[in-house]
């Protein structure tokens, strides 16, 4: 008797832990649930949880930094409107910190919204429009958790590997132009904290990729046509694409618009550093140009080579050639 009581104790407690198991899964089914549970298990570094509220987090404050973008551009083009400033410069100056803002935050959409194409990655083209989409990101994050776990690790490293270019393409032109507004725009919040923002934002993230990433690794890697190790437990970035050299081409050629209307209000130094940027990016962007059409060349040309060996050879050999 006493052995029958033990094991209908045992079998009560199983069927109270399934209970309990099947109460905390039908509540982590529910949105409620689920942000609960990603707060829970942000500074777990070994669940899915813990990945899906990292990349969440990342998401929301790429898009707060995005919208505050906005916010901040037509702030300094109100103000320009309506200031009541006789001297010239500062005019001029001011005009000259709106140019560059614009050309960042038009440098910030396209980047945000080309991440997919521009950076290597292997996740499925079901999931790959939505998780790259500010719109459904959210729920596209937790149900690629659900489905395609390792997914989450190759949008992580997508992420920083975006992460890292923006700093020079996004973060310091953007804390340049804030510089010129508030230097000659007076205490203006909105400046200084886009200025605080920046800075932050550089020298966290920085640190970060100085601890946890072998950053020399991780730029070779940028400038690399080799595919990267699809390994969550190697922290590198992911290689660029045939389409970056065509996205900087159309980076630099904005900023040498911007730059050429900077021209019409600078003078002196400024002119001269203005001309220079003018310049380098015209430059710049002819080089990159040639060098889509160069790696689109060579791109076809194996593509071509590749097909006539399937004409030519078996397709064992072709295995053991190519891969």
């Amino acid at each position: 008797m006493k052995m029958k009581g033990t094991k209908d104790k045992l079998k009560f407690k199983e069927i109270g832990n399934e209970s309990i198991k099947t109460n905390k899964d039908s509540i982590s089914d529910t949105s409620l649930g689920y942000i609960c549970s990603l707060i829970y298990n942000f500074r777990n570094n070994n669940t899915i949880r813990s990945k899906q509220s990292q990349l969440t987090l990342w998401e929301i404050m790429k898009q707060f930094y995005l919208i505050n973008n906005l916010f901040f551009i037509l702030k300094v083009l109100k103000t320009l409107i309506s200031s009541n400033k006789t001297h010239r410069l500062s005019q001029d100056m001011g005009w000259v910190s709106f140019m560059c803002l614009l050309s960042t935050f038009m440098t910030s959409i396209l980047a945000y919204l080309t991440r997919s194409f521009i950076f290597y990655h292997r996740i499925a083209d079901k999931y790959t429009n939505k998780l790259f989409s500010p719109f459904y990101v959210y729920c596209q994050i937790r149900k690629v958790g659900d489905e395609m776990p390792e997914a989450l690790f190759m949008l992580e490293r997508v992420n920083w590997t975006y992460t890292l270019i923006m700093h020079i393409l996004e973060d310091i032109p953007q804390l340049f132009a804030s510089s010129i507004f508030l230097s000659y725009y007076g205490n203006d919040f909105y400046a200084f904290f886009m200025i605080t923002w920046s800075s932050c934002m550089i020298i966290t993230t920085s640190i970060r990729m100085g601890i946890s990433y072998p950053l020399i690794g991780t730029l070779s890697l940028i400038f690399s046509r080799k595919p990267p190790v699809d390994s969550p437990t190697l922290n590198e970035a992911t290689t660029t694409t045939l389409h970056f050299p065509l996205f900087m081409a159309a980076i630099t050629f904005i900023w040498a618009v911007s730059d050429s209307l900077c021209l019409y209000f600078t003078h002196g130094f400024w002119t001269i550093l203005f001309y220079f940027g003018l310049t380098a990016n015209i430059l710049a962007s002819t080089l990159f140009i040639l060098y889509y059409v160069h790696l689109s060349k060579q791109a076809s040309t194996y593509t071509r080579q590749l097909n006539s060996l399937y004409f030519t050879e078996d397709f064992s050999r072709i295995q053991s050639r190519h891969f």
